[in-house]
C-alpha cells in the first residue's frame, strides 16, 4: 500500500498545516484548482507512486490503473509509465 498523495488548491503550503506524523505517511502538492493536472499527475507517477511501487525483484512488473483523465494521457505520463 502506498501512502495518500493529497493536492491542495494553492499557491503555496505553509508550514504547520500538518503534524509531523501527517508529513511522514502522506505527500502534499499544490495546484491553483486544487485538481489535478499534467504537472501534479506526471509528478505523482515519477515521484510518489513510482518510488513507493517500485518491486524488489528488478523483472517484476506492477500493475497500474487509471481513469481517462486527461492527465494520465499526456506524453510525459505515458511515456514514463512505459
Amino acid at each position: 500500500m502506498i501512502a495518500p498523495y493529497v493536492i491542495y488548491k494553492g499557491e503555496a503550503q505553509y508550514l504547520g498545516w500538518h503534524d509531523s506524523k501527517e508529513q511522514e505517511e502522506a505527500t502534499f502538492a499544490l495546484s491553483l484548482t486544487g485538481w489535478s493536472n499534467n504537472y501534479t499527475g506526471f509528478k505523482w507517477l515519477s515521484e510518489h507512486f513510482h518510488p513507493y511501487s517500485q518491486p524488489t525483484n528488478q523483472d517484476a512488473y506492477r500493475l497500474l490503473l487509471i481513469d481517462g483523465h486527461s492527465s494520465h494521457l499526456s506524453y510525459e505520463f505515458v511515456s514514463f509509465a512505459l
